[in-house]
């Protein structure tokens, strides 16, 4: 039998991300807000002060971001007021208008211990925007004069269609 001593030290910076939260949902149209709410939590046993919170979508090229000034962390007092966890406030990204219909990976940075680490989360997105449609050389055309039909009555409507393109 030999004795051992085994010294545990908990590591000291420390965060997690709790939930990511978009709204209006994980689906949005092209040309609005998506906008995010990311929830994270301190497990460290340092306090973490100035946390930032990057969300961007960098296919598309667009970012935002948000601070939370101070995360205690879980072995603190449990009568404080301050919470282990807090969320950032809400994040807006505006989807480019032209932003093609697919799906769009979302990636959430959270940096700490004064730019020293940083945590990173991906979750997708679906776009609903424009598809790539066939241009057509069409003309559709109707005839423009106006007829009053009454009730159980025929008319004749003429309607052009014209195709100029090659197929």
């Amino acid at each position: 039998v030999k004795e051992f001593s085994v010294r545990v030290k908990e590591q000291r910076h420390l965060l997690n991300v709790l939930d990511v939260i978009f709204r209006p949902s994980s689906t949005v149209e092209a040309g609005r807000f998506l906008r995010t709410v990311v929830r994270v939590e301190n497990l460290g046993a340092k306090v973490e002060k100035d946390i930032k919170v990057t969300v961007s979508i960098p296919e598309l090229g667009v970012s935002t971001r948000d601070f939370i000034d101070d995360l205690v962390t879980l072995n603190d007092d449990e009568e404080d007021d301050e919470e282990s966890s807090l969320s950032t406030n809400e994040l807006a990204l505006q989807i480019p208008s032209d932003t093609k219909e697919g799906d769009y990976e979302v990636r959430v940075d959270v940096e700490f211990n004064r730019g020293n680490d940083i945590v990173t989360l991906r979750k997708t997105v679906h776009v609903s925007g424009e598809t790539e449609t066939a241009s057509t050389n069409a003309i559709i055309s109707v005839d423009s004069t106006s007829r009053t039909l009454g009730r159980n009555e025929e008319g004749t409507f003429r309607l052009t269609f014209a195709n100029l393109d090659n197929s």
